[in-house]
Formats: C-alpha cells, sequence, structure tokens
C-alpha cells in the first residue's frame, strides 16, 4: 500500500489519499453525521478514528488483526468474522445473519445473558443515565441481543469502516479486508436489513456502490 494521511477523528479529503478522494466521489463519503455511510454510524467512526490513531504509530497496522483486537475490546467473539468467510451464496442469500450461540453482550449491559435479555435490567440502566427508556427500542434491542443480530451489525459496521479508512488513509485496501466487506455489505443488503431505513432504496444504492467500489481491490 502507498502512504497516505487523515484526520485523527474523521476523514477529510484534503488530507486523504488521492485514490480515496478520486473513488469517493459523494459528499456522504465524508459526513461521519450521515448514518448511512461507511463512518457515519457509531461502530464506523469509532473505529475510524482508532485505526487512524493506530495508523500513527504502527504504518499500516493489520487489518484483521486490529479487527479482532477491536472486538475483544468491545466484548465480541473475534470467531464473529468466520461467518464473512462463508462461501458467496450463503452470504448473499441470508435473509438474517445467523443467531451467535456464544454472544458475549458489550460491557455496560447488566443482566444479560446469551439468549435471555433482562429488559428491566437494560431499562434501569438507561433511566439511571438520564436517557430514559422508550419500550419499542428496548423490544427491538431484545430481540437483535437474542438473535446476534446486534453483533452482527457491529461486525459488518467495523469491517465496511475499515476497508474506507485502508482506502482513505493509505490509497489502497487490502484484498483480504476487502473480501470481508464485501461480504458485510451483502449481509446488509437483505431486505430485513435495508428496509429498516427510511429510504431501503438509498440504502442499497449506496450499498452496492460500496461493493464496487471494494471489488476493484480484489486480486491486486
Amino acid at each position: 500500500m502507498s502512504e497516505g494521511s487523515s484526520t485523527y477523528r474523521s476523514p477529510s479529503k484534503d488530507t486523504a489519499a488521492p485514490l480515496a478522494v478520486q473513488l469517493l466521489t459523494d459528499d456522504y463519503f465524508w459526513d461521519i453525521c450521515d448514518e448511512n455511510s461507511p463512518f457515519g454510524n457509531d461502530d464506523g467512526a469509532d473505529f475510524f478514528a482508532s485505526y487512524a490513531k493506530a495508523a500513527k504509530s504502527v504504518n499500516e497496522p493489520d487489518g484483521i488483526v486490529f479487527l479482532a483486537n477491536t472486538f475483544e475490546g468491545w466484548g465480541l467473539d473475534a470467531s464473529i468474522l468466520d461467518e464473512l468467510a462463508a462461501p458467496e451464496s450463503s452470504v448473499a442469500g441470508s435473509a438474517e445473519p445467523s443467531p451467535q450461540s456464544d454472544f458475549s453482550v458489550p460491557t455496560g449491559f447488566p443482566g444479560v445473558l446469551p439468549g435471555a435479555v433482562d429488559l428491566e435490567a437494560i431499562a434501569a440502566m438507561l433511566q439511571g443515565s438520564g436517557m430514559g427508556m422508550n419500550p419499542a427500542v428496548m423490544k427491538t434491542l431484545a430481540a437483535e441481543l437474542n438473535t446476534g443480530n446486534l453483533q452482527a451489525k457491529m461486525r459488518d459496521n467495523a469491517v465496511i469502516a475499515l476497508a474506507f479508512a485502508q482506502l482513505v488513509l493509505f490509497g489502497n485496501v487490502d484484498p483480504a479486508v476487502a473480501d470481508c466487506a464485501i461480504a458485510a455489505i451483502k449481509f446488509q443488503q437483505a431486505d430485513a436489513q435495508t428496509s429498516r431505513w427510511a429510504s431501503p432504496e438509498e440504502r442499497a444504492g449506496r450499498l452496492k456502490q460500496w461493493q464496487a467500489i471494494m471489488e476493484s481491490f480484489l486480486d491486486k
């Protein structure tokens, strides 16, 4: 990979690698407030910031190793990366990521065990922090925790962020990382994922755009 640079907290066209500026022509790519962008969700923004910081002290940190270490810090099992190595047909045909029997809930969610979410404990935690409790949100969160969907979302967001972070920082993407990102994108292309967006069509279109960009880095 060739060298490049970027700001610590967010990607910037002014300091990004030239190829990134050439490929990421839409403004939303650089908007960390747009959730429908590689760095706009919390997982993606956090991952970019930590990866960019690591790149300042270690030239081009190994992406897959950095992912595994990040997942460990998030309380996720690094083995969830294995699902991204599944045959393409199984990824593309999955309406939902498969449940994870060994799901480990990130620190901060008390009283949660695999397959059994304690809504009252989570509600108490949120109320104690002044965030309040929205029953509909709690129900969705419980369903996602119990099926492993939340873990899969965090994984996919981080993998996609890693791939685009490498492009922004170094002007290239490790083919192994690009391959994982494509698998993550295909998981999110499932109707069960895109239908949660205010504009499923826009979401699907952007995911297709991301996939095309990542495919350009395979076998290089």
